[in-house]
């Protein structure tokens, strides 16, 4: 269930689509105290798609190392991704997953 990010209260209502370079995001208004707000879905403010650090930390599972996953990014998608990015994932994704 969606609640306001402000009021916690979840009376809101869908409201439109935001779109930026990551995808397409929904936007909700809270019909308490009418301040619109996105979902946090663990993936806010991150410059590459969910999709693409989805791939990358699921290479980085099946063992593959830092350098062939940023070389396996550039050649196939065209990404820019810096082997610290990719720890910056694991280690987020993983304290996510543990609690």
């Amino acid at each position: 269930m969606i609640e306001c990010s402000k009021c916690k209260s979840p009376d809101v209502k869908r409201h439109a689509v935001r779109k930026n370079n990551s995808g397409e995001k929904e936007v909700f208004k809270c019909n308490e105290c009418s301040k619109f707000f996105t979902p946090d879905d663990g993936f806010n403010r991150f410059r590459h798609s969910r999709d693409e650090i989805e791939i990358a930390l699921k290479m980085r599972e099946n063992n593959y190392s830092l350098a062939e996953v940023v070389e396996y990014l550039k050649d196939l998608y065209g990404l820019e991704v810096t082997r610290q990015s990719i720890l910056y994932w694991e280690r987020k994704f993983k304290e996510k997953n543990q609690r």
